[in-house]
């Protein structure tokens, strides 16, 4: 147990020399080459959801997002110290069915966390939505995510609007299919329903179940080709841009890398590389912003380590003027004055 416990000590003192190092490099950086160019919108964004995905109904626990609340107070301490500027987040809370089963009421994680959105919101965050269609098994006494009931998913969409509304007194600006499940038709009930934004989609092949074991209907759409950068999606396609449009839904697309999303809790040294060849391609592959988004489980798992050395990461970008961290109302918006032009028309964002 002691060597243990003394390689832990050693891999932290890494980690804290590393950061160290890396904050030095940003530093000379910036003195011997400031950075001239627009900074790039950075989103960073949590759904709230239960520990669990198929939740235990006598254990429906959101401990994991208490656990993400807290550890965010120092978070942003150390962003600020670090960037010189604040760190604004977009949470995605859940209000859908399996909500309402497991805890209650649709509406409980709107309500329980009451003080910590008010919290969140003197801080300049953002509070959207996301949903997952969980449909609960009588029989089986189990969950199944039913993507392939059309009927359903746009069901469990409109309920936890609704329910958002009664607990917020507005519609949502901002909302996240859960799985990276979008269709057609979703993006035309939010567009009814006045949601301005879509963070869903992930540049990932298609497949059946994001999580093998778990049971399940219909698929998860392909998104290997979706856009990198911001756009209002074609009405026959919502993975495809249609520059003619300058209303309805706009699309945030989560940072690629490589062909696959770029995860905020991948190992640091990965994350950097990656950053910088994006912000070095930036100028030619004409990237809007970047968006990243984590579980609240990340709080209770070790992985969190990893996501706090990536956000820094962020934070001392922000610092070189390289990058700005902003919600994803804020982003489109900013999006829209540095092109003024459609899709993004000055007069339709909000």
């Amino acid at each position: 147990m002691r060597a243990i416990g003394a390689l832990g000590s050693e891999i932290a003192e890494l980690r804290r020399s590393r950061s160290s190092l890396l904050d030095e490099v940003s530093a000379l950086r910036s003195a011997a080459a400031p950075y001239r160019g627009p900074a790039i919108p950075v989103v960073l964004g949590v759904d709230v959801e239960p520990n669990a995905r198929a939740v235990d109904l006598r254990d429906p626990s959101w401990d994991a997002t208490t656990a993400f609340f807290s550890k965010t107070v120092d978070l942003r301490n150390r962003v600020r110290t670090i960037s010189g500027a604040p760190l604004h987040i977009t949470w995605f809370p859940r209000a859908d069915p399996q909500v309402e089963i497991s805890n209650g009421s649709a509406d409980w994680a709107l309500k329980h966390f009451e003080a910590e959105w008010r919290i969140a919101q003197l801080e300049g965050d953002e509070i959207g939505l996301h949903m997952h269609p969980w449909r609960w098994d009588e029989v089986t006494r189990g969950w199944c995510q039913d993507h392939g009931d059309e009927g359903w998913v746009l069901q469990c969409a409109r309920s936890s609007i609704d329910a958002y509304r009664g607990a917020f007194g507005k519609t949502p600006a901002a909302y996240r299919g859960g799985d990276r499940f979008l269709s057609n038709a979703m993006v035309r009930l939010l567009e009814e329903e006045g949601v301005q934004l879509d963070l869903t989609l992930e540049r990932m092949p298609g497949a059946a179940r994001l999580v093998e074991a778990e049971r399940g209907t219909g698929n998860i759409p392909d998104g290997e080709n979706i856009p990198p950068s911001a756009y209002r999606p074609s009405s026959a396609d919502f993975r495809v841009p249609d520059p003619d449009k300058t209303s309805g839904l706009g699309m945030l697309p989560l940072t690629a890398y490589e062909q696959e999303t770029l995860a905020p809790w991948l190992p640091n040294i990965r994350f950097e590389e990656a950053l910088d060849r994006l912000l070095a391609a930036a100028p030619e592959n004409g990237l809007t912003h970047l968006a990243f988004v984590a579980r609240s489980d990340l709080a209770n798992i070790p992985q969190w380590e990893a996501y706090v050395d990536n956000v820094i990461s962020l934070a001392r970008r922000v610092r070189e003027g390289r990058l700005v961290f902003k919600t994803a109302s804020e982003t489109w918006e900013y999006i829209g004055k540095s092109r003024s032009q459609p899709p993004f028309d000055e007069s339709t964002t909000s």
